[in-house]
């Protein structure tokens, strides 16, 4: 059995010099926690909606959304965007520097695919994952949920509440990076390319 195996950008966090290097580069402030949305190339189904909800609960933090390809997604997000006029959402469409934002983000929604998830917990990130493609990801959402490494909430109407908790509650919040840590998680490229190599 080898770990999985990923692009070698993820194959550690970044330090919280990278961390603030890249907020500046991308245009954040360095004192603001940063709730990413994402959900691959098509973007995260009912994203527009926990837009929404986050915004009634937040006032200060970053809320970014990757939308992807899907065009219907950003154009919902930039609408919303313009009638609230909040000014710490960001919109983003298609983007090459997914492990910058995993790495400058503190909690990331995002759906269970494999590899989206494992570059999230080696990026030593906590994921809130909001649903699961049967079958294929079923298995990934069990072992997030049942070794405690993020949270599993499919109730639109709750995910602010859990990505409330996890910015402002910071022992809840370590707990996961603990259960995390201790899985010893490593990118699989170079083992994996070993054994290819010397079989």
């Amino acid at each position: 059995m080898f770990p999985f195996i990923l692009d070698e950008k993820f194959g550690k966090p970044a330090s919280s010099d990278e961390i603030n290097k890249i907020k500046t580069n991308l245009g954040f402030e360095e004192n603001r926690k940063i709730i990413l949305i994402i959900g691959g190339a098509d973007g995260l189904v009912k994203a527009d909606q926990i837009i929404k909800k986050m915004l009634q609960k937040m006032n200060q933090h970053y809320i970014v959304i990757v939308c992807g390809k899907n065009e219907e997604l950003y154009n919902k997000a930039e609408k919303i965007k313009k009638q609230t006029s909040y000014k710490f959402l960001k919109v983003y469409r298609l983007i090459d520097f997914v492990s910058d934002m995993l790495n400058i983000s503190d909690v990331i929604i995002t759906k269970c695919g494999a590899s989206t998830f494992m570059e999230i917990l080696l990026s030593k990130k906590v994921p809130v994952v909001i649903n699961y493609l049967w079958e294929q990801e079923k298995g990934n959402m069990e072992y997030l949920r049942n070794n405690g490494l993020g949270v599993y909430e499919t109730n639109i109407n709750k995910i602010s509440e859990v990505v409330c908790r996890l910015i402002s509650d910071e022992k809840y919040y370590a707990e996961f990076l603990t259960r995390i840590t201790n899985q010893k998680l490593r990118n699989g490229t170079k083992e994996v390319s070993e054994y290819i190599y010397n079989f």
